[in-house]
């Protein structure tokens, strides 16, 4: 059984492109002292009733876009884009400043992407390279030191906590695997021993080794399921009714097996646990706006984030329910903003049109 390796000691990455400066790794990200809402805390960090909340600053032409994961050290890793550029950057930040992870010299255009991250700080995704001399390839950043893995893998898709990552496998035309950072190298295939059948995209892996994703194997239609970890496939049915989100995200399956569930004409977001056949969970919606469309696009075991169809952001535990996020940050700081990531804490990573921001749950 491949947790086995979970226990071994880490060997060097293949290609070790880039690591961050080290008065950055030095800065801290907590410990900024509390204020009243909206104020400025003395170390440039606004507060709020529940947040405090970090600014990330991007460097000088690039776009935030997408935030892949947030870690325990509120460092965060996504992507982003350059001015007039339609390619992706990797991108990962270290208190109020994101760092560009492609290279300065190119070397990782046009396509550079973190995908998933975990709590341990490290973020997985692909890049391709223009002149296809490496062609389509796995990236690794472990706090900030960006690495490149050209084989077994032709791209990764998610990460667990226990450093179990999940991507294409080079060579099988499709078959994704299982890859384990700590070996270095592919642990298995994701093929339904009963069936022959492989996973076509994996959105997630948990902490306990089950992957949550899909197959095209029924006819070419898409069938989602879980897959265990000795082989075993799940075909997963929403309930009547109910139907995945088409912009299923890498974060909207948690340790509890958890998914995002949508209701045709309902607008509301719901949360699902097939394993225990549990009726989906209603999240309600917010006293401001109860008839906008709600989409869920970060789930931990305690939180679930999104957006309304108007592009306002909301939060949800089980304690507070369901909240508008503009009024818990201070009106006149950031706008808009999706929340693209959440960890079991609490923590939310945000992205605004300018900015990318970190809201520690106090």
């Amino acid at each position: 059984m491949f947790f086995e390796m979970f226990n071994e000691a880490r060997p060097s990455s293949s290609t070790t492109r880039r690591s961050l400066p080290l008065a950055a790794a030095a800065v801290a990200v907590f410990g900024f002292g509390a204020g009243s809402a909206g104020a400025a805390s003395p170390h440039g960090m606004t507060t709020s009733a529940q947040y405090a909340i970090t600014p990330v600053y991007f460097p000088v032409g690039v776009l935030p876009r997408h935030i892949a994961g947030v870690d325990r050290r509120g460092e965060m890793a996504g992507y982003g884009q350059e001015e007039g550029d339609y390619n992706a950057d990797c991108v990962y930040s270290i208190g109020s400043t994101a760092y560009d992870l492609s290279g300065p010299d190119g070397s990782f255009e046009p396509q550079c992407s973190f995908v998933s991250m975990n709590e341990l700080g490290t973020a997985v995704g692909t890049f391709e390279n223009p002149s296809g001399e490496y062609g389509q390839a796995g990236v690794v950043s472990v706090q900030g030191t960006f690495s490149q893995i050209d084989s077994p893998v032709f791209g990764l898709s998610a990460i667990n906590g226990k450093e179990i990552a999940v991507g294409q496998v080079t060579g099988t035309d499709g078959i994704l695997g299982i890859y384990s950072l700590p070996r270095n190298k592919v642990v298995r295939e994701l093929v339904d021993l009963r069936t022959g059948c492989a996973m076509s995209y994996a959105f997630a892996i948990n902490d306990h080794g089950t992957v949550f994703g899909y197959d095209t194997c029924n006819a070419g239609s898409r069938r989602y399921e879980t897959v265990s970890n000795v082989g075993v496939f799940t075909y997963i049915a929403p309930p009547t009714g109910y139907a995945f989100p088409d912009n299923q995200q890498t974060a909207v399956f948690n340790d509890r097996q958890q998914i995002a569930l949508t209701k045709s004409g309902s607008g509301h977001a719901f949360v699902w646990s097939p394993a225990v056949q549990q009726a989906p969970v209603d999240l309600g919606v917010l006293a401001e706006d109860p008839n906008a469309t709600y989409t869920i696009d970060s789930l931990s075991d305690t939180t679930a984030a999104g957006m309304t169809s108007d592009g306002y952001a909301w939060v949800w535990t089980s304690a507070t329910g369901i909240e508008d996020l503009a009024d818990l940050v201070p009106p006149n700081s950031y706008g808009k903003f999706s929340p693209d990531a959440v960890d079991d804490r609490g923590d939310l990573g945000c992205e605004g049109d300018e900015i990318w921001l970190f809201l520690k749950h106090r």
